[in-house]
């Protein structure tokens, strides 16, 4: 599973980078984005392989949010989570999975959610 290669702003740790939801934005640590792949292998008579064929499957996303204040919004499933990786892939948007709320009580403590998501492929509709 590869690691995407993330552009930083110089003011942020490494791994980590800003991450807009519903114009909300919010700092992205652990970012994972798993791009999938289908084949098919084609072979001849005797059995041998004779062409391979791949296509791109859904590419998914986790990572944990950092939350700024203790009124920062929380996403919501369906939202759309834009992140630009790197300038090979661009800015993609990513559909958010349901998001588990969940609250440390250590005081201090920076409020983060983990997230994951799917690349988003065309409209969306959630029920």
């Amino acid at each position: 599973m590869a690691v995407p290669n993330i552009v930083l702003d110089g003011t942020m740790a490494y791994g980590s980078q800003t991450v807009t939801i519903n114009a909300v934005t919010y700092i992205g640590n652990n970012i994972q984005i798993s791009r999938g792949k289908d084949e098919v292998i084609d072979t001849g008579a005797t059995g041998i392989p004779t062409r391979r064929r791949a296509t791109e499957t859904l590419a998914t996303i986790s990572l944990e949010l950092q939350l700024a204040t203790s009124s920062t919004a929380y996403p919501k499933f369906g939202q759309t989570l834009t992140l630009t990786v790197d300038a090979n892939y661009g800015a993609e948007d990513f559909v958010l999975d349901p998001v588990n709320h969940l609250e440390d009580r250590e005081a201090g403590s920076i409020r983060v959610l983990n997230v994951t998501g799917v690349k988003k492929m065309g409209t969306i509709t959630t029920v």
